[in-house]
């Protein structure tokens, strides 16, 4: 009877001793698999900007580098499994996020359009995602807050052109011009030190200007 109950207990303390040992490497293999996603969601964030602070996007800063991004945190959220990797994830995020306003403002500044209404998309976005990143980019809106005021600039020297021309594609310029209307569009995109853009509208300009010469 002794040796029965000795067995039995022998039994039960292996059988709890396997399913520890059990646990704590299914546990182990959970953390570890954890910490691997959590790793992979934010190296792939890191890549989104080119400083280790997260200030400043990276030159490849595109939209299929956002979504990537985001696949890896969505996935590293799904395996997370303790309040220090969801802190981690929601920092990642928060980063993802600043990234998509970033990216609104470096397309934004880099356009050369003469669409008013394009323009003034441009310019209220770029603007808004400004003020999105005033708090947690700092570096981001010191650097390229003076490029998105001259969006507003470039919108006000494309009105001053498109008061010049009678129709929308600026091919027929309106009657009786007088030369102070053109030197005033002239001078609003001079303001602006984009030759680019300056190259891109001064054959209007000049369309314009002769046809004052010929009023003359």
């Amino acid at each position: 009877m002794k040796r029965r109950t000795l067995f039995s207990i022998i039994v039960i303390t292996l059988t709890a001793g396997f399913f520890t040992l059990f646990y704590g490497m299914h546990s182990t293999w959970t953390d570890t698999r954890s910490a691997q996603a959590v790793q992979a969601a934010t190296d792939q964030v890191n890549d989104l900007f080119k400083d280790q602070s997260h200030q400043l996007p990276s030159d490849q800063l595109n939209k299929q580098a956002i979504a990537a991004a985001e696949t890896k945190l969505q996935q590293a959220r799904q395996k997370a499994n303790d309040a220090d990797h969801a802190a981690a994830l929601a920092s990642a995020q928060a980063d993802v996020d600043a990234a998509k306003h970033m990216l609104i403002v470096k397309d934004a500044v880099t356009q050369n359009s003469t669409k008013l209404d394009e323009l003034k998309t441009l310019s209220d976005e770029s603007q808004q995602a400004l003020t999105e990143l005033a708090k947690q980019k700092p570096t981001f809106v010191q650097t390229y807050q003076e490029r998105v005021a001259q969006l507003s600039d470039q919108e006000a020297a494309v009105a001053k052109i498109a008061s010049l021309f009678s129709d929308t594609d600026f091919k027929t310029p309106k009657p009786n011009l007088s030369s102070a209307q053109v030197q005033a569009a002239l001078a609003a995109v001079e303001k602006l030190d984009n030759k680019q853009f300056a190259d891109q509208v001064m054959p209007l300009i000049s369309t314009a200007q002769d046809a004052t010469s010929s009023d003359d």
